[in-house]
């Protein structure tokens, strides 16, 4: 993916065919159902955190049982599921990795806030059940699960507020792309350098490259990020394909009519535990 005006996770795509990104019925099932399994999870592993004084007894004593460790393992399965299909299915819609990272951050956040709300509601009650002559030491305290709750609350309405601004700058991205392959001017052009910024974002590195191409039997370049796979580098001379708008927009992509080369040669894999983005 190259991008003359982006860099990293900003980096906008849009497959040949494919309607402008929005937010569909399927999205939103999937943004519900992925939302679950975080509400789950965090609703049973609170207990097991926080232990007794610091949730409700009716639920302190069931979150030592083995039956409900089983469960909590049942639901981490089902997040790593949900978790990396929603991201995947949200990056495609919309092209962008920052899309479907801001989807996933406020569906998981979400869930820890439902959870949060339900064992501060359950706390509550079981206080207000307790004699008015109960010593605070013997009351629940909820300050760490309200703590936990307000982080959750702060982390959604944070990404919620941005997702709009993004949703937008997206789909005006993906509509300059489709206006580019429509009516842009059309150049040849190869990829004349590529300097690795030892930086990867979701496992993609990610480099500067130097495009040329020629115009009026003048040899031209310009700069532009890429992102690629980490076993798909491609090596200078890759073939790709230039649209340039009337107001200088450019777009550049692969060109799949032409043989092309990858660096076999070079290792560009995310070290573990390490690396940028």
């Amino acid at each position: 993916m190259f991008s003359t005006t982006d860099r990293g996770s900003k980096i906008t795509t849009i497959a040949p065919g494919e309607r402008i990104g929005r937010f569909t019925p399927g999205l939103a099932v999937g943004a519900v159902l992925t939302c679950a399994t975080w509400t789950g999870l965090a609703f049973a592993g609170l207990p097991r955190i926080l232990g007794g004084g610091y949730t409700a007894p009716a639920i302190d004593g069931p979150a030592r049982s083995w039956w409900w460790l089983a469960l909590s393992f049942l639901g981490v399965v089902g997040l790593m599921v949900a978790t990396p299909w929603f991201y995947g299915a949200s990056k495609r819609r919309f092209g962008q990795q920052s899309i479907g990272f801001g989807l996933s951050v406020a569906v998981a956040a979400a869930g820890f806030l439902v959870a949060g709300v339900v064992h501060l509601r359950m706390i509550a009650d079981y206080a207000a059940s307790l004699p008015p002559d109960t010593p605070s030491w013997e009351r629940p305290d909820a300050t760490i699960a309200l703590m936990f709750t307000a982080v959750a609350l702060a982390a959604f309405v944070g990404v919620l507020a941005w997702l709009p601004f993004a949703f937008f700058r997206a789909r005006r991205r993906q509509r300059q792309i489709v206006r580019l392959r429509e009516t842009g001017r059309r150049f040849t052009g190869e990829v004349d350098s590529l300097d690795f910024k030892r930086e990867w974002i979701a496992g993609r590195p990610q480099f500067d490259a130097t495009i040329r191409y020629a115009l009026g039997g003048e040899t031209r370049t310009f700069r532009a990020a890429m992102a690629t796979d980490s076993d798909r580098v491609p090596l200078p001379g890759f073939p790709v394909r230039i649209m340039v708008g009337e107001r200088g927009a450019t777009l550049v992509e692969p060109d799949l009519d032409r043989p092309a080369a990858f660096d076999t040669d070079t290792d560009y894999t995310q070290p573990s535990g390490g690396g940028g983005g």
